[in-house]
């Protein structure tokens, strides 16, 4: 069993006015009788128009939709659904383009609206917001776990993983000492997937699932786990970003010493911008914790911390990495990253450029493969 440390301080309905309505005018003597004349009104400044075209135009032009939108945190609420799992503070509850409001189906002043998101914990609110016809709808669901109860959920997840042991077992210990923290399912769900994406990765533990469904698995937990501001949850989000081969988080890892300096590393070699070593600010607290890694990446870590001196002693097992069929497709790139980088310090560049030349088309990563292959001219 191979466990890595880490450092855990720890649309909405669109409705375009009345330009789906009509206001039937005066029969005309000039037409038949029965006959009447059809003009399209803007329910905005009330002008008069002859097609329903002309009054799109007019209110494309005249009067631009502007969405009416829910911020928390300073973050945009894009999902008609949205999971509230810490008490909001009145100051970091924000509207932009409203003029009406309503709550659970009744009229509120802006005011009203803030301090019943601000006061709420658990149940379902549901909040539209108006802005001259625009409408935005929204369903939050509150369920925010007591502090002491998550203070707890941790102290359980590294007194039965601190040992070095992960397996079925352990996981289904963890829950059933959990399982009376009413006001955490949800986090130790988010905790819960983790662990078992590392055990389909690795194939150990008892595990039922195939290697194939880690990624599925660690999806499900950053899915949970992103709601929740606590370093624990923060450090493993970030394993998964490294494993997803996502290196521009590198600000919520501080708590995570080791893994940002993976993290660092990797973001470096794909931006060639090594001037974020300087601003960053790593905590390096002393309270060190155990958090489940799998092998993969405990080993990537291991070998992101080695100078040049010893990566060439370790230069084998790298190789032997890439032709394993244990080690995935994600890892092997960040593999490949690290001995590419290893070869042009040794200038071995012909080496450098084989690993390299494979990704000078990715959308992500040709930047970098393409600062080696440019080296050969």
């Amino acid at each position: 069993m191979i466990l890595g440390k880490a450092f855990v301080a720890f649309l909405d309905y669109i409705d375009p006015g009345n330009s789906g309505g009509s206001v039937p005018t005066r029969e005309s003597p000039f037409l038949g009788i029965g006959v009447s004349v059809i003009t399209y009104s803007c329910s905005i400044c009330g002008g008069l128009f002859d097609s329903r075209d002309d009054l799109f135009e007019h209110r494309f032009q005249n009067h631009p939709f502007k969405r009416p939108s829910l911020l928390l945190g300073g973050k945009e609420i894009t999902s008609p659904r949205q999971l509230v799992a810490r008490q909001l503070n009145p100051t970091e509850i924000e509207f932009a383009n409203v003029n009406r409001f309503f709550v659970d189906g009744a009229p509120v002043q802006r005011g009203e609206l803030v301090d019943t998101l601000a006061g709420r914990k658990y149940g379902l609110c549901n909040v539209i917001l108006e802005n001259d016809g625009v409408k935005s709808t929204y369903q939050l669901d509150f369920d925010v776990p007591d502090s002491a109860d998550m203070e707890r959920v941790e102290q359980v997840f590294f007194e039965v993983f601190g040992s070095g042991i992960l397996d079925l077992t352990h996981i289904d210990l963890f829950i059933d000492m959990t399982e009376k923290l009413k006001t955490t399912t949800r986090y130790v769900d988010g905790l819960s997937h983790y662990l078992y994406g590392i055990l389909a990765k690795d194939q150990r533990g008892g595990t039922f699932l195939k290697q194939s469904e880690y990624n599925a698995k660690f999806n499900q937990s950053i899915d949970v786990l992103k709601h929740f501001d606590r370093s624990l949850a923060l450090a493993i989000i970030g394993v998964v970003n490294f494993n997803q081969n996502v290196f521009d988080s590198i600000d919520k890892l501080t708590p995570a010493p080791k893994a940002c300096s993976a993290m660092l590393k990797f973001f470096n070699y794909v931006t060639g911008d090594i001037s974020l070593n300087k601003k960053l600010i790593i905590n390096k607290n002393d309270n060190i914790r155990k958090i489940p890694l799998d092998y993969s990446t405990e080993k990537l870590y291991e070998w992101s911390s080695m100078g040049i001196e010893e990566l060439k002693k370790n230069r084998k097992e790298l190789e032997q990495a890439l032709k394993s069929q244990d080690w995935m497709p994600n890892d092997k790139f960040k593999v490949k990253m690290l001995l590419a980088e290893l070869f042009l310090d040794i200038e071995d560049l012909p080496a450098a450029i084989r690993l390299a030349g494979s990704f000078s088309n990715d959308s992500v990563f040709g930047p970098w493969a393409q600062r080696i292959l440019e080296k050969k001219i």
